[in-house]
């Protein structure tokens, strides 16, 4: 991700980019404490101390199945493990059937909407048409 903030020369925060601030004084001091905050969640990013997941507890995600007689499976996420820089997230069916996914089973097996469940379940069936 492109920086929008960096140190000044000072040790304070700028900006990446030419910004003319005109304005009430007291509005500058907003914008600048916005900009050490955005500058702190930019620093954590990049010595990899900022891990964004992908949702959140009691979320609904998906699991596809060909073989079952519903083939997309609803879960919901009980919880997220967190790793060294990485996470997996348990999950649960509506049968109570527990799971565990890494971050990389995320777009292969496990889907976050509904959506991009039924797209790959119709590549899937689709690539099984043209063997």
């Amino acid at each position: 991700m492109e920086r929008l903030t960096q140190t000044s020369d000072k040790g304070g925060v700028a900006f990446t980019f030419d910004l003319t601030i005109s304005c009430e004084p007291n509005e500058a001091k907003k914008i600048l404490k916005l900009a050490e905050k955005l500058k702190q969640y930019e620093d954590l990013e990049e010595q990899g101390q900022l891990l964004r997941l992908p949702c959140r507890p009691n979320d609904i995600v998906y699991r596809i199945n060909k073989a079952a007689r519903v083939p997309i499976i609803k879960m919901a996420v009980k919880r997220i493990v967190l790793f060294d820089k990485s996470y997996a997230l348990e999950v649960v069916d509506e049968y109570g059937g527990q799971l565990l996914f890494l971050a990389d089973d995320i777009g292969k097996v496990l889907y976050i909407t509904r959506e991009e469940a039924e797209a790959k379940l119709t590549e899937m069936e689709e690539s099984d048409e043209g063997e």
